[in-house]
């Protein structure tokens, strides 16, 4: 192609060369202006094309229902105990006042363990079995309530009732099922009343445990 350049008034022809890059090697420079970034290990410095893994772990998800147990044995007493689930700091049992015994067993390491995990991070629960494993179904009518309370002095207790529950099974009368969430933590407690001569297992369905991935 032509173009024209004034010169001093003269006007004279000039040359301009089109300049086309070879089919293979524009090929080339697309190829690696949209190469993917991979980075080849966490916290790398990225790099062009190539395989690697990605710089985000997600944690793995048990599929199953975890639980959590307590026995309240009260098997060799001839008088109703009085027994306390949770209240780690004693807030609970402090405004109720009176005299609360911890479970006798539970699944977790320890009750100590437990009790120090929910003043950490609450624990939540999707519902719970209610399962009379010695003496009858009498101990359905015990008293069995949830207190909350708080540092200012605020307090709720809300009574558990059986016949919220439903029968797990028609050949066990004393096994029953609560889908009642609710939520273990520092201010919370679960009071229950164990009649004589009487084990009680209450197994936990947990949901999640808060503060933790």
């Amino acid at each position: 192609m032509t173009k024209v350049a004034r010169n001093g008034g003269a006007v004279k022809p000039m040359q301009v060369r089109e300049i086309i890059m070879p089919a293979n090697r524009a090929q080339a420079m697309e190829s690696l202006v949209h190469a993917p970034e991979v980075r080849t290990a966490p916290g790398e410095i990225p790099q062009l094309g190539g395989v690697g893994t990605s710089a985000v772990s997600t944690p793995m998800q048990n599929p199953f229902v975890s639980t959590l147990r307590f026995t309240l044995d009260n098997s060799a007493t001839g008088a109703t105990t009085a027994y306390m689930i949770g209240d780690p700091l004693g807030m609970v049992a402090a405004i109720l006042g009176g005299a609360y015994t911890d479970p006798d067993g539970t699944s977790a390491p320890s009750y100590t363990a437990f009790q120090r995990s929910i003043e950490l991070s609450p624990i939540i629960t999707k519902g719970f079995n209610y399962t009379v494993s010695t003496g009858t179904s009498a101990q359905f009518s015990e008293d069995f309530k949830y207190g909350r309370a708080d540092i200012g002095g605020g307090f709720s207790l809300n009574p558990i009732y059986p016949e919220t529950a439903q029968r797990n099974t028609q050949q066990n009368d004393k096994l029953l099922t609560f889908n009642q969430p609710f939520k273990f933590d520092k201010s919370s407690g679960l009071l229950i009343n164990v009649a004589a001569n009487t084990t009680v297992v209450l197994t936990f369905f947990v949901g999640s445990e808060l503060n933790v991935i």
